[in-house]
């Protein structure tokens, strides 16, 4: 910790509060990356020698297992053997497909810079909040910390894709909560929010011009989260360090 010790010979209760923390936290999101603990869950509780010094603890014990992230870079899930032993109901382990990984760190960055403390609506509390009609809705919820508010996530992970094509699939998403009761009761109790997350603002301007362009969507609370940390996921270009944003693209 800070104050000086480290994990190699510091304290131990310290050491064991961070490998549990860190495992909580890949059992919530499916995923953790050393820079978001670094910069955004440590509160600079923990340096980040001991940060890598945890993470290489328990990939070696095989709690944990690293993959490729993007640039160099690498995202920590659970080991297969490790979920299967917990019974984890939130992954399997292992690595990620493509856009489920993009999908899974999007809701990291979210659920600790920008909604603090949501998480992601797990099946069996979808189906309590929402009902049998929770069938077949998208695997993008998110749950507030206090458990009140429903997020309906649609990330846009095609960024050189037309702005116009986003906009008509936020209306499709629009079209399809009007279908739910549950979240129009939730809307009506202002506790259920529509967020677009999207990599740049320009990107965003862009898509919620089309999206004001339609009818009879205007009623829906919708949110938009600029993450520019996605950028290098799903474009050739590297970001200079740590969640530094790039600025040179839209």
């Amino acid at each position: 910790m800070k104050s000086g010790n480290n994990l190699n010979g510091g304290n131990l209760n310290d050491a064991k509060y961070l490998d549990a923390s860190i495992v909580e936290q890949v059992k919530t999101f499916g995923l953790t990356t050393r820079s978001v603990w670094v910069n955004t869950t440590n509160e600079k509780q923990f340096t980040p020698v001991e940060i890598a010094q945890s993470l290489r603890k328990l990939t070696n014990k095989e709690v944990l297992e690293s993959h490729p992230l993007h640039h160099g870079r690498h995202y920590f899930t659970l080991t297969k053997l490790e979920a299967k032993r917990i019974c984890c109901e939130t992954t399997i382990g292992g690595p990620f497909y493509e856009r489920t990984k993009f999908q899974a760190y999007s809701k990291l960055l979210i659920g600790l810079k920008h909604i603090p403390g949501a998480i992601p609506l797990r099946v069996g509390a979808k189906s309590r909040i929402l009902g049998q009609n929770a069938i077949g809705l998208p695997d993008t919820l998110m749950l507030s910390s206090d458990g009140c508010k429903v997020y309906w996530l649609r990330i846009d992970s095609a960024i050189r894709a037309k702005p116009s094509r986003m906009a008509q699939q936020l209306r499709t998403d629009v079209f399809r909560v009007v279908k739910v009761d549950a979240i129009c009761e939730l809307i009506r109790q202002r506790k259920f929010e529509l967020v677009l997350v999207v990599c740049t603002q320009a990107r965003a301007n862009a898509i919620l011009e089309h999206f004001k362009s339609y009818e009879r969507v205007g009623a829906t609370p919708l949110r938009t989260i600029v993450l520019p940390e996605l950028i290098p996921l799903i474009t050739s270009v590297p970001l200079a360090g740590p969640d530094v944003p790039t600025k040179t693209l839209l």
